[in-house]
């Protein structure tokens, strides 16, 4: 029989609306990716983006990424044996988040369910926004999420696995993005197992507003 590998390369600007297609998957990363500002790129239910090393996606549009119970999206390294940072991360810029209603739910803006990050430095980064992640599942990153001087983070129903961090903040910016204050988070019914740490928030360092960590499981951490 015929095996047939069909591995799209992906590199540079997405400056109009795009759909990475099941069919096409698997899509390898090979050089940093922009989502620009008022471009949506959507994800279709079970498809792979491997990344090679050190790359990133930085999101400052849109990115719908929305799998199924059965049909994850995966962001993995293209390691043939990968580790944690082989890969930089998503990035989601001011710009590029979601917007939540009072609630909690998902209005509007970018998403990420059923999705699986793993061997990324930080897996999502968040800074200057809000997101909604639903059903996930954050595997041997450094850092499952940070979140930098953001507003309305919803994290619910997702697992965080052999991460140093599950979910993370910064004590002090020395380089890059700011720190500033913290608002509206909602850490709810996740499970966190064998993690350096299931959750890392320097609250001595960060002025926290309306910090939610509820009903979650913490299994096996350090």
């Amino acid at each position: 029989a015929t095996v047939s590998i069909n591995v799209k390369g992906i590199s540079g600007v997405i400056s109009s609306d795009t759909t990475w297609t099941l069919a096409n998957s698997p899509y390898l990363v090979t050089d940093n990716v922009l989502v620009e500002d008022g471009v949506t790129l959507t994800i279709e239910a079970g498809v792979v983006v491997k990344f090679s090393s050190g790359l990133y996606i930085k999101n400052k549009g849109i990115i719908t990424a929305i799998g199924t119970s059965s049909n994850k999206i995966t962001f993995q390294s293209n390691a043939d044996s990968p580790a944690k940072s082989d890969w930089v991360g998503i990035k989601i810029r001011s710009s590029g988040g979601s917007v939540i209603d009072g609630s909690q739910n998902y209005s509007s803006g970018s998403q990420f369910k059923y999705v699986v990050i793993k061997h990324a430095d930080v897996g999502l980064y968040i800074y200057n926004a809000g997101l909604h992640v639903s059903y996930a599942e954050f595997d041997t990153n450094k850092y499952g999420v940070e979140i930098r001087k953001t507003d309305g983070i919803v994290i619910d129903n997702s697992t965080f696995t052999g991460n140093n961090a599950g979910v993370w903040s910064l004590e002090e910016a020395n380089t890059g993005d700011s720190v500033s204050i913290i608002s509206n988070t909602y850490i709810t019914n996740n499970t966190f197992s064998n993690n350096s740490n299931g959750i890392d928030l320097m609250t001595n360092q960060r002025d926290f507003k309306n910090l939610n960590i509820t009903k979650n499981i913490f299994t096996g951490n350090n």
